[in-house]
């Protein structure tokens, strides 16, 4: 299986649309991931990468999810985290695997109101809360 080092940067949360930017609005979740509307868009993000800490969390509640990310290396180095470190060493699927979990998670806890979900942004997402504005027109779904 080929990993990617930070697959997730950033998970989104599906169904905050806002006109406005308020970092003092923040949504904070089960896991303690703060996250704030993006003007422009319907999501809101998460205020920093997906920590090793939320996402252990995860991996021991889900049956099979590879453990590379504990042991982290790039190429012939390896390097040790923090719990506030970013998670590294991640599959595309397991990223998937994170935002339908953590879905339930919220849901069963009654965090997350109907239409709400987390998944990966898009391209088009990523690139209004990164500052590059639309492109295209339009923001994916």
């Amino acid at each position: 299986m080929k990993h990617i080092l930070l697959i997730f940067a950033v998970v989104a949360l599906v169904g905050c649309k806002s006109t406005t930017y308020n970092p003092d609005k923040l949504f904070v979740n089960t896991l303690g991931m703060k996250f704030v509307t993006m003007p422009g868009t319907e999501v809101a993000f998460c205020i920093w990468e997906s920590r090793v800490e939320n996402y252990a969390v995860c991996a021991a509640a889900i049956a099979g999810v590879d453990a590379s990310w504990k042991n982290p290396r790039y190429s012939t180095i390896s390097f040790t985290q923090t719990d506030t470190h970013s998670v590294v060493m991640v599959s595309w699927e397991d990223a998937q695997a994170f935002c339908t979990w953590l879905t339930k998670k919220e849901l069963a806890a009654g965090k997350l109101k109907a239409g709400q979900r987390y998944r990966l942004p898009t391209d088009a997402e990523w690139s209004v809360a990164v500052g590059f504005g639309k492109r295209d027109g339009q923001l994916a779904q």
